[in-house]
């Protein structure tokens, strides 16, 4: 297994400005990425605290957990060989939510499934 770290956990939000301002102005995390993408119309921002990332994402459209501030939408899990990840989780019997991994940026990759207690999880590679 090349499981390297949580990279994420990602909170829906219907406002971004105001996360972002909590978590940087009163808990000292430091603002990172922020980008529109492209698949199911949905916005992000990360801010930062030493190696922990949170996710924030404001969907036009409501995901499964309906939109509610505060929901954790998943927990993002970093790995070295996200295909070979893949293909060891489903000889597991994981199901995953797509049949392929979505291309992010230039170079990564990412992939849903859900636990045994139906959470999302997204394996990712960068």
């Amino acid at each position: 297994m090349a499981v390297r770290k949580v990279d994420h956990i990602c909170i829906v939000t219907r406002n971004l400005d105001k996360a972002v301002d909590f978590y940087t102005r009163l808990l000292g995390f430091s603002p990172g990425a922020r980008e529109r993408l492209d698949a199911g119309n949905i916005e992000i921002a990360v801010v930062t605290l030493g190696e922990t990332n949170i996710e924030f994402v404001r969907h036009d459209t409501p995901p499964d957990c309906q939109g509610r501030d505060g929901a954790i939408e998943l927990i993002g899990i970093l790995v070295d060989d996200l295909p070979a990840e893949i293909d060891r989780l489903r000889r597991e019997g994981v199901e995953f939510l797509m049949p392929e991994p979505l291309k992010i940026g230039d170079t990564g990759q990412l992939i849903f499934f859900r636990g045994p207690s139906g959470e999302k999880l997204e394996l990712l590679s960068r």
